[in-house]
Formats: structure tokens, sequence, C-alpha cells
């Protein structure tokens, strides 16, 4: 159903596009929307959200996963 706005203010403390900012190139690109207070991908991004994903991760799950190792 989307990325809820509010919900993501009170867990993260911050606007989601502070946070991540590549979402309004999703936007831009329109593989995304903001409604109704959330940021929903349009049918294409749903088709490219494999990569849409990881390519909102931090540098710090970058390295953390870079690092990981299966024990």
């Amino acid at each position: 159903d989307g990325l809820d706005l509010l919900a993501f203010r009170e867990k993260y403390g911050d606007d989601v596009r502070s946070l991540l900012p590549q979402v309004d190139e999703l936007v831009e690109r329109e593989y995304a929307a903001w409604a109704d207070q959330r940021l929903r991908l349009s049918t294409i991004g749903l088709a490219y959200s494999d990569v849409i994903g990881p390519w909102l991760y931090s540098e710090q799950v970058r390295v953390q996963m870079e690092q990981f190792e299966l024990r």
C-alpha cells in the first residue's frame, strides 16, 4: 500500500525526502507518486521494485551488507 509518510516521520524523526532524496527521482521518472500521505510505486515502479529497494539503501547498510559473513 505504499510508504506512509506520517508513520515514517514518526519512526525516523524526519521527512522521507530529507533522509532518502532519491524518492524525488522516482516520482520524476514516474516510478512512484505521492497520494493520500503515501508514496506509492506505479505499475512500472512495481516492475522495477527489485532494483528500487536496494537503490534506497543507505551507505551504512551497504557497508554492513558487504561485511556480512554467513556463519
